[in-house]
C-alpha cells in the first residue's frame, strides 16, 4: 500500500499534504505559546507600571511626610488599588487584558509580588 502512495503523483501529492498539515499544525502551537508567553509578559509589566506609578504619584510623598516612612492600612490598601487600576488601564493600552492573563484573584499577589521586588531592588 505504502508503495503505490509513494510511486504515484497523486500518492505523493497526499503525503506531502499530510506532512505539510503536521508541520503546520506544530508551527501553529509554537506560534500559540509565544503569543500566550508575550501576553503574560506584557501583563508583568504593566502591574510593575501599576506599582511604580502608584508609588511615585501617592506612597512616595505619604513616606517623605512621615517620621517613621509607614503607611496605614488604609493607605496601603489604596496604593494597591491604584497600582491595579494602573495595571489593568497600562496592559488594555498595550492590548493585553491583565486580569485575564494572570488571573483577577491572583493579581493582589502580583502586585504584592511586585512591591517586595521593587523593595529589594532599593
Amino acid at each position: 500500500m505504502m508503495n503505490v502512495l509513494l510511486e504515484s503523483d497523486v500518492g505523493l501529492t497526499i503525503v506531502g499534504a499530510v506532512i505539510g498539515s503536521v508541520w503546520s499544525a506544530f508551527r501553529g502551537m509554537d506560534w500559540v505559546s509565544q503569543r500566550r508567553h508575550d501576553r503574560h509578559n506584557t501583563a508583568l509589566m504593566a502591574v510593575e507600571a501599576g506599582v511604580e506609578h502608584s508609588f511615585q504619584t501617592y506612597v512616595k510623598s505619604i513616606k517623605a511626610a512621615r517620621s517613621d516612612r509607614k503607611l496605614t492600612d488604609a493607605e496601603r490598601k489604596h496604593a494597591r488599588a491604584l497600582a491595579q487600576e494602573t495595571a489593568l488601564r497600562v496592559g488594555r493600552a498595550q492590548g493585553v487584558n491583565v486580569a485575564q492573563e494572570l488571573g483577577r484573584e491572583f493579581l493582589p499577589v502580583w502586585i504584592t509580588r511586585m512591591v517586595g521586588e521593587l523593595k529589594r531592588r532599593g
